[in-house]
């Protein structure tokens, strides 16, 4: 018995090493042309400017995903502003994909960066850069429908000038899930906050205040 458990430990480290040394091949030889098709994918979907300065490719850090990580990112929004600002940018996707034809990336993480969302007089939100399903034309070898996104060590700046409310919050930590790409669908999400200030035509709320939330919401983007 115990000589078929010393084989059987021997196959494993086998197993083991061989997928070791497989992931830092595909790293190493393929790690920038995953990052040129995860750039241009993600260019061809968006109807405004992404600025990148460094990209890495991960694959044993999140097994059994593999981490795209874009590093000093900047993401315009529609009016020519910042919509988004990122010391990290990452999208996961499952590793064994990359060994088929089409790279699905699932979940997004955003890491020490800013957000900045203003709805003007009009009701217009600055937050609307994706493009259509006709406007983004053939199909790709890389699909992005995001199920999961995740923000660490983020600030967020949100403006509504038609409703007059300011809130500035540092999102320590913040997990939502549901199917993003849908109009109807189930957001479970919760969060720890640092609360700098609520602003409402009533007056000013929940300055300097921790909070935290557990939440599940039905959303429906149409209504």
């Amino acid at each position: 018995m115990s000589r078929l458990l010393k084989k059987l430990a021997v196959f494993l480290i086998i197993v083991l090493a061989l997928f070791i040394g497989t992931a830092v091949v595909v790293a190493i030889f393929f790690e920038q042309q995953i990052g040129n098709k995860l750039l241009t994918e993600i260019n061809r979907q968006l109807d405004a400017e992404l600025a990148v300065g460094d990209f890495e490719l991960s694959l044993l850090s999140g097994f059994p995903d593999a981490s795209a990580n874009l590093r000093t990112v900047t993401i315009d929004d529609n009016r020519k502003g910042t919509l988004m600002e990122a010391g990290n940018l990452s999208f996961r996707f499952g590793v064994l994909s990359l060994f088929g034809n089409n790279i699905k990336v699932h979940s997004i993480v955003i890491e020490d960066g800013a957000l900045f969302v203003h709805i003007d007089k009009r009701g217009i939100a600055n937050y609307d850069i994706l493009k259509s399903s006709e406007e983004t034309g053939e199909e790709s070898e890389l699909s992005i429908s995001i199920t999961e996104a995740e923000l660490r060590d983020v600030e967020l700046i949100y403006v509504d000038d038609r409703a007059k409310q300011e809130v500035k919050l540092n999102v320590k930590n913040a997990f939502a899930s549901g199917e993003f790409s849908s109009n109807e669908f189930s957001l479970a999400s919760f969060a720890n906050l640092q609360s700098e200030f609520i602003e409402l035509p009533e007056g000013r709320y929940l300055a300097g205040k921790s909070l935290d939330y557990d939440a599940n919401i039905k959303v429906n983007l149409k209504e």
